[in-house]
């Protein structure tokens, strides 16, 4: 403080000089007389003209504030300049103030006793407290109580808080360390007494007691009382929030609390972290179950922030709720995930999308070329894989063989036949996940298409085939092509009068191009509301979206990663299945495997991972090994209706 004020200050070097001599390394350290008289000269020299200027209306004025453990410190600026000290020292009940309240204490301590030279006019006010700066700005509700009572004092005055490091802060600093003692006639009065001294806000301020503003019983602030008398790591929080923090000294338990010191209070042997009550460890299970009701995570979270803290609690309280059963198992679907579009072919027929159908009755087999879009529809007589392979043959007879077919994990595709089909006409097969016929996109558009042509057809009393060929006829936007015209470069003869010249070869230009294009604009929209799920490890549990939304979330383990998104997962029942990962929700519960000994019931809508090679592609379920299974042998199983019909 001195050095700053050299400037000001006249022959400072001739007072200092007895001083200065003790700072030598061979003088031995002697406080004598002569270093008294020293000192008190300085303290005149600092507090009267030239180093304290007179106040100058027209001016820029600033407050310079600071807050130590136990005082406050004040001087009114102007050019860097001083033009009057204040300091005082803290009550008891003070210092057990958190420190951003000490700091806002001490801006208030000086805007009050310098009133006569801040009230009516600008203010800049200088505070090492960062986090105060911002809370300034904010709105008034947004501050704990203590803190709302000065901010409420403070509005009479046209002020501006900025922040200021604490080491240019010379003066301030300095005076809440040196802070004004009480005099002799104070020292004997009573402690009322001494409040008359303070401002009406300092007494209003420290009369503020936080339990009050708990919307609990007596007996509950007392048993948190307790148990935080009790708690070793709250006990030392206490003492630290007392003595002070020290960067390097406190101990390790700590340090959890380290960001958030200066929010720190203690008011009737409860912790305040502002206006939020600090939960002793041992209670912390009891608050998790009361904050859970079963409202999802976030609403938790944010009746939690509300009113307790305690390190870690948020992730805590998402680790518990992630293992309460009933949100699991009723748990709303998860967010879509990113659009992952299929590469677009090089050429027509190399990829192509292949499902079943039915309309009014009937099944249909759909057979559709990504890069082209051109489909082709057969009815079918009967769905097994045989039937489907030999329509299947007659189109890579007429068009080529594929290199990649894509279907969904239907009786017909998942059977061994239809394995050693792939193997012999050297294609590659792959599946999409069960329920989830996004991942197969182009056949559902393509089965929509069919439906509707075939519905329009047989209301307008008109030739289904003419609709197809009209369809396969027609430009598409993206590409500016038929879809024959992509499939065979030229155009097909229509009912329509055409010249002669629209039926020559033309091979389609920019096609790919512009099927990527288009691609790209549709993830790019389609993606704004979507974000990708985590990557599933084998040995996760997971919960399982149920095929019926009025049905609960199963639960289940992953056994292994079949794709990028597809999963096969084991259930609790032993069942295997595979799923999109859009389906499978990650939970810390535990996995328990259930041997049962009663009958177990086919869902028509689980596609399990196994194979069979007989004629109706039924498949049966594999029950898991299990010492303590009893297996009904004269159980009779009862073949469903629907079965029925495909074996028929």
């Amino acid at each position: 403080m001195i050095n700053y004020l050299t400037k000001f200050l006249e022959n400072l070097s001739d007072i200092c000089e007895p001083i200065r001599k003790l700072t030598h390394k061979e003088n031995a350290w002697n406080w004598t007389f002569e270093h008294d008289k020293a000192f008190e000269m300085i303290k005149k020299a600092v507090t009267k003209t030239p180093v304290l200027k007179y106040f100058d209306s027209k001016s820029e004025t600033t407050l310079q504030c600071d807050a130590s453990e136990k005082g406050l410190g004040a001087s009114l600026m102007q050019d860097s300049q001083p033009i009057a000290y204040a300091s005082r020292a803290l009550t008891k009940t003070e210092q057990n103030y958190a420190q951003i309240e000490k700091e806002l204490l001490a801006v208030v301590f000086g805007m009050e006793k310098f009133h006569q030279y801040t009230y009516g006019r600008k203010v800049y006010v200088e505070s090492d407290h960062k986090p105060l700066e911002s809370l300034y700005k904010k709105p008034l509700y947004h501050a704990p109580k203590r803190l709302q009572r000065m901010f409420l004092r403070l509005q009479r005055y046209d002020i501006e808080l900025k922040y200021k490091q604490g080491k240019y802060l010379y003066i301030a600093d300095t005076l809440s360390r040196a802070y004004l003692r009480s005099t002799d006639g104070n020292e004997s009065k009573t402690q009322d007494e001494i409040l008359l001294v303070r401002s009406d806000i300092e007494v209003e301020v420290e009369q503020i007691n936080m339990t009050d503003y708990l919307a609990i019983s007596e007996e509950r602030q007392k048993l948190i009382a307790q148990s935080t008398q009790q708690d070793k790591t709250l006990q030392q929080l206490i003492k630290t929030i007392e003595n002070g923090w020290n960067n390097s000294e406190h101990p390790s338990e700590l340090d959890p609390f380290y960001n958030v010191r200066d929010e720190l209070s203690v008011q009737n042997g409860i912790i305040f972290k502002g206006d939020r009550c600090i939960i002793p460890n041992a209670m912390r299970n009891e608050i998790l179950s009361q904050i859970h009701t079963h409202i999802g995570i976030e609403g938790c979270l944010k009746r939690a922030r509300e009113c307790v803290y305690w390190p870690r609690m948020n992730s805590e309280l998402r680790d518990y709720i992630s293992k309460c059963d009933v949100c699991q198992s009723l748990a709303m679907k998860q967010p879509k995930e990113t659009l992952k579009s299929h590469d677009v072919p090089s050429r027509p027929w190399a990829k192509i999308g292949t499902d079943l159908f039915t309309l009014s009755g009937n099944d249909y087999l759909i057979t559709v070329d990504y890069y082209s879009s051109f489909f082709e529809v057969d009815r079918l007589y009967d769905t097994s894989s045989k039937t489907v392979i030999n329509k299947l043959k007659q189109h890579f007879a007429r068009w080529g063989i594929p290199e990649t077919v894509i279907s969904d994990n239907g009786p017909q595709y998942s059977s061994e036949q239809f394995k050693q089909f792939s193997k012999q006409w050297d294609f590659q097969h792959k599946t999409s996940s069960p329920g989830h016929a996004q991942s197969n996109g182009k056949v559902e558009n393509a089965v929509k298409t069919a439906k509707r042509l075939m519905r329009k057809a047989k209301k307008s009393n008109s030739d289904p085939y003419i609709a197809l060929l009209n369809f396969r006829n027609t430009p598409q936007q993206v590409t500016k092509y038929s879809p024959v015209q992509q499939m065979i470069n030229r155009r097909t003869r229509t009912l329509l009068p055409m010249k002669s010249a629209l039926f020559e070869s033309k091979i389609p230009e920019n096609v790919r191009s512009n099927i990527m294009d288009n691609k790209k604009r549709q993830e790019k929209y389609y993606n704004r509301s979507a974000r990708d799920l985590n990557e599933l490890k084998q040995g996760e549990i997971v919960r399982l979206t149920p095929q019926d939304r009025h049905k609960e979330w199963e639960k289940g383990v992953v056994k292994n990663k079949k794709s990028e998104r597809s999963y096969e997962v084991e259930k609790e029942n032993g069942r295997t299945v595979r799923r999109n990962r859009k389906y499978l929700r990650r939970t810390n519960e535990q996995f328990n495997p259930k041997c049962q000994t009663e009958e177990i019931n086919i869902d028509p809508n689980e596609q399990e991972i196994s194979h069979d090679d007989n004629k109706n592609s039924i498949r049966t379920l594999s029950i898991q090994s299990c010492p303590m299974l009893k297996r009904n042998l004269n159980r009779v199983a009862v073949m469903e209706d629907r079965f029925r019909n495909q074996a028929g």
